[in-house]
């Protein structure tokens, strides 16, 4: 970061310009300026987006429309749930992001054994004797239980 005394025409000049970012300060014919510096994605952000932009089109193509809705009506009774401890901000508002949420718990608790990015319908099938539809993973520890889940009893 440098000082940079500038004529009176231009001494509150604030903002990216070229290579450089300026800062007014108090003084008038006075600014800080430093070299703006590109921001970088992580490599771990652009592995979530390939695994998320995956299970996204085996959501599309592969799980049951029956699911789907269960899932969508697990979704509506989880929001009206008071969950302690968790506003209710932070209750997922579709089913997707359950689907997202059972997956990623198969994967932590070992079910599934490969990449995320490599899943597939017939890879579900075989493995989701503990998460296979909603009554199942609220059983099992993959979704928190709300009223009337044992009747959602559809398979993926």
């Amino acid at each position: 970061m440098a000082k940079v005394i500038f004529p009176a025409t231009v001494s509150y000049m604030s903002g990216k310009v070229a290579e450089g970012v300026y800062t007014i300060t108090s003084k008038p014919g006075l600014s800080y300026m430093r070299q703006y510096s590109y921001p970088k994605i992580p490599d771990h952000n652009h592995d979530l987006a390939k695994v998320t932009q995956h299970l996204s089109k085996l959501w599309n193509k592969d799980i049951s429309e029956s699911y789907k809705e269960e899932l969508a009506e697990y979704a509506r009774k989880h929001r009206s749930f008071a969950v302690p401890g968790k506003p209710y901000s932070e209750h997922a508002l579709n089913n997707f992001a359950y689907f997202i949420l059972v997956i990623y718990k198969a994967k932590e608790k070992g079910d599934i054994t490969i990449p995320l990015d490599q899943l597939t319908k017939i890879y579900i099938e075989y493995h989701f004797a503990n998460w296979g539809c909603v009554w199942e993973a609220c059983k099992n520890g993959y979704l928190e239980k709300v009223p009337g889940y044992e009747k959602l009893t559809a398979l993926m």
